[in-house]
């Protein structure tokens, strides 16, 4: 399905990546002229919630999100089961949900398509205990990353900021006791991470989790990681490196359709598409594709992984 937007409102993160929200929305009122019906700069208390909906109630078509992946979700929140589209301008760290649907990582470039006709494409969300996640949601080692990610360190490095966390967690090689339950289907085991996996690319260097992996098939993909010794870290961290998910032969994967509900002893911190939540235990629901986007028209829906009807590998 085709869109062409015509009233816009946009919300802009000020503060997120290199902090270009100016430049941003200068380009914005440039580009869309009359079609811009307001932008909104968001602060550490903006109700996204009542943006949204006082946009909604003033006749916008279609929201513009521009700020990290976290901003995407917040924007996208109160925009759950409506058929009002969601654009992202990138303005943050990492841009992962907006580098896996094709929109460009160049917030000027992102901007310009705005003007062209664009696909619809409603992926599937995940509500963890009231928020809402469409990359993926972790507890453990990259929940300890994110969170110790300072922001002059995201400035300076990007989204290998992250990676560079990750790499101390990994040094440190600490296993947790967690028990989960799958769609029903209960389990205990020692591992030293728990990732609920929407989009291929999670944002951990250049690593890629496959072609398996749709943000719009009715499924989430759980990511066990079991380290047994300094050889699965480094095997691990190897796999990220160089983007090669067939190496990562410590994470078994389960097919998630309903819900997850993880509880961890000690507790572990938890992020969402980047942004951190608190600690353990989680609840996690999908709502299957229920959040619509705008993507370049060159962005196909990827086919349902007919792989995920099998049975999950257990140890």
């Amino acid at each position: 399905m085709t869109a062409n937007p015509s009233r816009y409102f946009a919300i802009v993160n000020p503060v997120a990546g290199g902090g270009h929200g100016a430049e941003i929305i200068n380009l914005l009122e440039q580009t869309l002229a009359d079609s811009l019906m307001a932008v909104h700069e968001t602060s550490p208390d903006t109700d996204f919630d009542r943006v949204v909906q006082e946009a909604l109630a003033d006749g916008a078509d279609c929201l513009i999100a521009s700020g990290g992946d976290g901003t995407v979700a917040a924007v996208a929140q109160p925009l759950q089961h409506s058929d009002i589209p969601l654009a992202i301008v990138p303005g943050g760290t990492a841009n992962v949900i907006a580098r896996n649907l094709g929109i460009p990582a160049n917030y000027e470039d992102a901007i310009a398509q705005l003007t062209q006709p664009h696909d619809i494409r409603c992926l599937d969300a995940m509500q963890v205990d009231g928020k809402l996640a469409l990359l993926a949601v972790g507890a453990g080692l990259d929940g300890a990353a994110i969170a110790g990610a300072t922001r002059a360190e995201k400035d300076r490095l990007g989204s290998w900021a992250y990676l560079k966390q990750l790499a101390l967690q990994l040094w440190q090689q600490k296993s947790y006791q967690l028990e989960f339950t799958i769609d029903g289907q209960h389990y205990k085991r020692h591992a030293a991470e728990l990732i609920a996996i929407n989009l291929p690319e999670v944002g951990l260097g250049p690593l890629s989790f496959g072609e398996d992996v749709s943000p719009d098939d009715g499924c989430i993909n759980i990511g066990l990681v079991q380290l047994r010794g300094w050889a699965d870290g480094l095997t691990l961290l190897w796999g990220l490196l160089r983007g090669q998910p067939e190496a990562l032969h410590n994470i078994t994967y389960f097919p998630m359709r309903r819900s997850l509900e993880l509880t961890a002893t000690p507790p572990l911190d938890v992020h969402a598409d980047g942004e951190v939540l608190g600690q353990t235990p989680i609840n996690i629901v999908l709502a299957p594709q229920s959040v619509c986007l705008l993507v370049p028209l060159s962005t196909e829906p990827t086919e349902q992984a007919t792989a995920r009807q099998a049975e999950p590998v257990l140890e």
